[in-house]
């Protein structure tokens, strides 16, 4: 057993430890005197923390504290002070605890002078002791407990345990003690003894067989959780000239697929190419581009559309505070007048610029001293961050390292002039905050010069209903006011329509899972203004005339598509892009391409938004059918070379362009006029 996993299952009550306030501050050897007989060579323990420890401190600590500290973290038999002492904290004989109590008056004060961490902490224990924690219990830890801050840690001690229980601890008085342990590399957090906890959900059982039990540390009287490690639904919003943010006009009545596509990670977690590691924010250039804040591998990864393996632009030099490293990054974004990359990198407490320009090889600091966790842009190139620390948000124009509080700031609380624990954020042109409050389970709007915010997701606390959200995260609105949230705990996305009472579910919902329908903590939303719509149907010249769509098909598949992005505000960079088959006409199917295309065209030109249609194709390969808003001057279209298609002869994968030895051919069909696409 090591310490991150000396944990009671049982939940005796007992008094809490008084009298060692009290007690005057002596050496380290003065303070164990009295317990050293229950310790094996407990001098020479002394002696090693004393020459090891973490002297002169930074934070004001004496080396008699350093050591005290020090001497709590080292391992050495059964008989290890942390051991022995947290077996007395836990016993019913307080009276037996009064020899400890130089010792704990030594501690406790080294603790006082170290950095407080309200954040997500992590504990585990090689054991199935899941079934002792219940949803909203409330429960002491008499003992002194030690987390990590990495996840990673955790899992190192307990390895493949399929019976293992992991704790998951949202942490409002925590000590950061991993500058003075004897194993520097375990970003240890201590919760002190007599620390009081909420179960905030049911136990989950994750698909390993390992059980998570999600904990809340509370403050005296205050059980609202304080921080999160489910990290967020970022609706990445791009601008082809600009770095600001643009509200693609998705109307309220909108209907989404049920089924998503993977476009980056997808291969298990871990630090390859092809993998991420609890990726939180992500921005999606107009060339649908997209850089993920990849959270526990320190770095920012690029991923290019169709792509299977990404590209580090940013740290990637492991974790820690130089200039070529990044500690957790929980956000990022393109700034396109700079070329750059905004960053918020969060444990190191600041926010990093990072040039875009190949040979790039470290970062600016633009702002210090802020536990930042998302960050925007508005059009006038003002930015927005959340401090999570501090519970607010500031709005920082170009040069400035203060900033002005816009949301918050007004301690941590539930009030409407509060925030607890903010952080994804989303800026309409109106300079109105919306702000993912997500340890209150609610989105919050400020407008542009409040002095509160009003409630515009999330009603009612946390839950499951439609009038409750549980740990939003991401948040974007559109240009009707509805509010699309990513209801991570839920494991589904929310839209909330203008002064609604309650959301509707938009897509997962379908329980915590890694189907096409379900989310596992919902991670990003990505709002862009090319939108693709590909649907794939086997190759197969046998049966070539039941393989393909039928028009019923296409039918239904357009009208989910106007329904979905089409509307009177389309940009010119949106395309839709149908793949209908084309056959050999001496295979059976004959013409079939030629009948899906005049159908397309027909149903596309009766919508009445369109004036034009882009065909290209080429004998006996897919056509593809670009459909473009009436009137616009240009629509960008999909390379045809990116689509990568088998010739049947000897099996090889080659481009589109390279199927057919003929040219592909282009052509613009005018949908105004009938005979052009060949209408009987």
């Amino acid at each position: 057993m090591n310490r991150f996993g000396d944990i009671e299952a049982s939940f005796n009550e007992l008094p809490p430890v008084y009298g060692y306030h009290a007690e005057k501050l002596v050496s380290l050897e003065k303070a164990l005197e009295p317990i050293e007989s229950q310790i094996d060579e407990l001098p020479r323990f002394i002696n090693i923390a004393k020459r090891d420890a973490h002297f002169p401190s930074e934070h004001g600590l004496t080396h008699d504290q350093s050591a005290a500290v020090y001497i709590y973290t080292m391992e050495w038999s059964d008989t290890t002070l942390y051991r022995v002492l947290n077996k007395a904290l836990r016993s019913k004989n307080r009276l037996a605890l009064k020899i400890w109590f130089p010792y704990l008056k030594l501690f406790d004060t080294a603790l006082n002078k170290l950095p407080t961490v309200k954040d997500v902490v992590w504990r585990g224990v090689p054991l199935d002791i899941g079934k002792h924690f219940i949803k909203n219990q409330i429960f002491t830890w008499w003992s002194i407990n030690s987390c990590s801050s990495s996840v990673k840690i955790i899992e190192s001690f307990i390895g493949n345990n399929k019976n293992a229980t992991f704790f998951l601890i949202e942490a409002v008085k925590g000590k950061n003690i991993s500058g003075y342990t004897e194993y520097k590399n375990e970003d240890e957090i201590i919760l002190r003894m007599g620390s009081q906890f909420r179960v905030k959900s049911d136990v989950l059982k994750q698909s390993n067989g390992s059980l998570l039990v999600h904990l809340i540390e509370l403050d005296n009287n205050d059980d609202q959780s304080l921080a999160s490690t489910m990290n967020k639904m970022e609706l990445a919003s791009e601008s082809s000239n600009t770095n600001t943010s643009v509200i693609p006009n998705i109307p309220a009545n909108a209907r989404w697929t049920r089924y998503g596509v993977t476009v980056a990670g997808g291969h298990g977690y871990g630090s390859a190419t092809n993998q991420l590691w609890g990726p939180h924010g992500l921005f999606v250039d107009v060339d649908q581009t997209i850089v993920i804040a990849d959270t526990y591998n320190h770095r920012i990864v690029q991923w290019r559309a169709g792509e299977t393996n990404g590209q580090v632009v940013a740290g990637g030099h492991g974790k820690g505070n130089r200039l070529d490293q990044l500690n957790e990054p929980t956000d990022v974004m393109i700034d396109k007048e700079t070329d750059s990359l905004i960053i918020c990198d969060r444990e190191n407490r600041r926010v990093v610029r990072w040039s875009r320009r190949s040979g790039t090889a470290h970062g600016e600091v633009l702002i210090h001293h802020v536990k930042c966790w998302g960050l925007t842009m508005d059009d006038q190139r003002y930015l927005y961050i959340s401090d999570y620390e501090k519970d607010e948000v500031r709005r920082y124009e170009k040069g400035d390292r203060n900033g002005i509080v816009v949301a918050g700031g007004n301690g941590i609380g539930s009030g409407l002039n509060q925030l607890n624990g903010p952080t994804y954020l989303f800026v309409d042109k109106q300079q109105s905050v919306y702000v993912s409050d997500r340890s209150n389970d609610r989105v919050m709007k400020w407008e542009k010069g409040a002095t509160e915010g009003i409630v515009v997701a999330g009603h009612q606390g946390q839950g499951s209903g439609l009038t409750q959200l549980s740990y939003p995260n991401g948040i974007f609105v559109n240009a009707w006011g509805t509010v699309c949230v990513a209801d991570t705990w839920n494991n589904r996305v929310m839209g909330w329509s203008q002064a609604a009472t309650q959301g509707t579910i938009i897509v997962g919902g379908h329980g915590a899972g890694a189907k096409a329908n379900q989310f596992h903590g919902p991670m990003a939303i990505i709002a862009s203004d090319l939108f693709l719509y590909c649907k794939k149907y086997p190759y197969d010249n046998s049966s070539l005339a039941s393989q393909y769509p039928t028009k019923d098909l296409l039918t239904e598949m357009l009208d989910q598509f106007v329904h979905h992005v089409f509307n009177q505000e389309w940009k010119p960079n949106m395309v839709l892009v149908l793949v209908a088959g084309a056959t050999r006409s001496k295979h059976t199917g004959k013409n079939l391409g030629a009948q899906l295309r005049r159908h397309v065209c027909h149903h596309a030109r009766n919508i009445k938004s369109f004036q034009y249609a882009f065909i290209q194709t080429c004998n006996p390969a897919t056509c593809h059918i670009y459909i473009k808003k009436m009137n616009e001057k240009e629509t960008r279209i999909v390379d045809p070379a990116t689509w990568i298609w088998k010739k049947k002869n000897n099996g090889l994968s080659c481009p589109f362009k390279d199927y057919n030895d003929e040219p592909v051919v282009n052509i613009l069909v005018d949908l105004t006029e009938k005979n052009s696409i060949g209408e009987d």
